[in-house]
């Protein structure tokens, strides 16, 4: 009996004593998880601490005691199952984290990327050109609503008419807004007078063919052509007050007015029968004067020309004199055939042009919109003219 107390104080002894660490022995590795009830063990060793860098000796006599916990690595079993090691918490069993399996790359993914990296780089010229004439296309997506408002607001502003002597609405083409469109008489003559504004940062020259027309309701009337026989151009942003001469039986007639542009092409076409000799002739009379257009094969040859006044009340005749002598000495002094034939109370101004001897710059220099270059087509001719209230014939 006292043998085996013996024994059991020197195994109490035992293990209340700390053991000394070793360079090889980890420290304070019972505080890897605290609380935590772990499966029983083997016993684990005791060190003698009276022996240094040596193994440490076990004492089979001593109770089996509780070890320490410590890291714990997943089996290979675990690992297959995808499940981390289980631990115990109050008793109960849980699993603290689990493997994830890896899958291996499909290569059906694969293949089918680089088929279509393929495709896309062979298809690549075509799909440019289907995208560089995405224009041509129509969307009809959302956008529907609003491009079909706004193609309806773009054609009804395009049939707009405006009425006379407006000033708070303009008609707009090309850059130029033309306004306060009225309807006069002067001397024997009908004409029109707007305002004409240049919004362009460039000078318009007069080098378009754009119209004036004239309505009674929806009944056009006339169409007057905008030309300036005062003025070579339009400055940049400047404006400009014009006149141009109408057929005096609408005057009465007009409450409306639109712009447009007409191409030459668009012109209608015409044949000369007149002749003179080798020439065809295409005779224009406005008031008194009067132009004879020579063609050969409807090329525009020749303009022979003759402007007649007499002296009458209220026909301003001694400012047409005038204007008519500075015309005759002008054109002289460019070597064109020009004379005047005074009379006591009349003159007559004979202009005779052989365009096949003047250059189209000299004839520019003049001014003159009735006077058409060398070439010119008699259709043109015969439609401008008379939307410069000319009638021919």
């Amino acid at each position: 009996m006292d043998n085996n107390n013996q024994q059991n104080n020197n195994t109490n002894q035992l293990m209340n004593t700390n053991p000394v660490a070793t360079n090889n022995t980890p420290q304070n590795v019972s505080q890897s998880v605290p609380n935590t009830t772990v499966p029983q063990q083997a016993p684990q060793p005791v060190v003698n601490q009276n022996v240094q860098n040596q193994q440490p000796v076990m004492n089979q006599q001593t109770p089996a005691k509780q070890p320490v916990q410590q890291n714990v690595q997943p089996t290979p079993e675990q690992k297959q199952n995808q499940s981390g090691p289980k631990y115990s918490f109050n008793s109960e069993e849980k699993v603290i984290y689990k493997f994830k399996e890896e899958k291996d790359a499909n290569p059906i993914v694969a293949l089918l990327i680089i088929a279509l990296f393929v495709v896309v780089i062979f298809f690549l010229p075509t799909i440019s050109k289907k995208l560089g004439n995405i224009k041509d296309f129509n969307f009809s997506f959302n956008t529907n609503k609003t491009t079909n408002t706004n193609n309806q607001q773009n054609e009804d502003k395009k049939n707009m008419k405006y009425k006379l002597n407006d000033s708070l609405n303009a008609a707009q083409i090309g850059g130029l807004s033309i306004s306060q469109l009225g309807v006069g008489e002067e001397y024997g003559e009908t004409f029109i007078t707007f305002t004409i504004i240049n919004k362009s940062s460039e000078s318009y020259v007069f080098n378009k063919k754009y119209y004036i027309n004239l309505y009674n309701g929806d009944k056009l009337l006339y169409r007057a052509l905008i030309y300036s026989d005062s003025m070579n151009a339009i400055g940049s942003y400047a404006s400009a007050e014009l006149k141009l001469p109408i057929r005096s039986n609408i005057k009465s007639q007009i409450n409306q007015f639109d712009v447009s542009e007409i191409e030459t092409g668009k012109y209608n076409s015409l044949s000369v029968t007149k002749e003179e000799g080798e020439f065809k002739v295409l005779t224009c009379t406005y008031q008194n004067n009067e132009i004879n257009y020579y063609f050969l094969d409807d090329h525009l040859a020749k303009i022979y020309e003759t402007i007649e006044e007499e002296s009458k009340a209220n026909n301003n005749y001694l400012s047409k004199r005038n204007s008519a002598i500075e015309m005759v000495n002008k054109y002289q002094s460019l070597g064109l055939n020009s004379h005047i034939e005074e009379r006591e109370s009349s003159f007559k101004v004979i202009n005779d042009l052989d365009l096949r001897e003047i250059q189209n710059i000299t004839l520019s220099s003049i001014n003159k919109h009735r006077y058409f270059e060398y070439g010119e087509s008699s259709k043109i001719i015969y439609f401008e003219m008379l939307a410069m209230a000319y009638s021919c014939g």
